[in-house]
């Protein structure tokens, strides 16, 4: 007998035992019996209604959602972003010729000949 793992005296290991044998050992078994038979629900019912779930919601979701997306939204999308690319050019060129083409031409036109000629060349 080493010193490092005496055996432990009977006094102890007797009322260990029965707690094993009466509180432990009847939630072990029942925990198998409830894993065993959560396993053979999964086996017998679950995965084959998964299936069947899967299989219902393929056909009769994700099937008509695709063909929707595919031959109507895509394209819809498609011409609404066409139709607002042009919109935008449109309006684009508009406020151009609105603010900013008044502007240049004042500057070119009327402000730059005074400067230069008005301003700059009388003073040489």
């Amino acid at each position: 007998m080493s010193m490092e793992h005496p055996t432990p005296p009977a006094l102890i290991r007797i009322p260990v035992r029965i707690v094993v044998l009466v509180a432990v050992l009847p939630v072990r078994i029942a925990w198998d019996a409830l894993t065993a038979g959560g396993r053979l629900l999964d086996r017998a019912l679950l995965r084959p209604a998964g299936r069947g779930l899967e299989w219902f919601f393929d056909h009769a979701v994700a099937l008509p959602a695709r063909w929707l997306y595919r031959w109507l939204l895509a394209p819809a999308g498609r011409g609404i972003a066409i139709g607002a690319g042009w919109l935008g050019t449109a309006l684009m060129w508009l406020l151009k010729a609105v603010l900013v083409w008044p502007w240049v031409a004042l500057w070119r036109y009327v402000v730059v000949p005074v400067a230069r000629y008005g301003i700059a060349v009388p003073a040489v």
